[in-house]
C-alpha cells in the first residue's frame, strides 16, 4: 500500500539477492525486505493457520455486541 502511495519506491535487490531494498521518499531511508516467493504452499500454509483460529472463534460463541454508536 505504501508503493502505491508513492511513499516508498523499489531499488532493487540487496547484493546478496535476499532481500529487496525500498528507499522511503520523506525519510530517505532504505528498508530492507526479505525477497520471499509466494507460492502455493505458503498460501495452504496460512490457509491452515487461519483456519484453526476461525475454528477457535467459532467455539468460543457469537462475537460481543457492539455498544450503540460503534459500528
Amino acid at each position: 500500500m505504501l508503493e502505491r502511495k508513492r511513499l516508498l519506491r523499489p531499488r532493487g535487490r540487496s547484493a546478496d539477492g535476499a532481500r529487496i531494498v525500498y528507499e522511503h521518499m520523506r525519510l530517505k531511508r532504505f528498508i530492507e525486505l526479505p525477497a520471499e516467493e509466494l507460492t502455493p504452499d505458503f498460501f495452504v500454509q496460512v490457509q491452515e493457520q487461519l483456519s484453526v483460529l476461525v475454528a477457535r472463534r467459532n467455539e468460543a460463541g457469537p462475537a460481543p455486541e457492539l455498544p450503540a454508536g460503534w459500528a
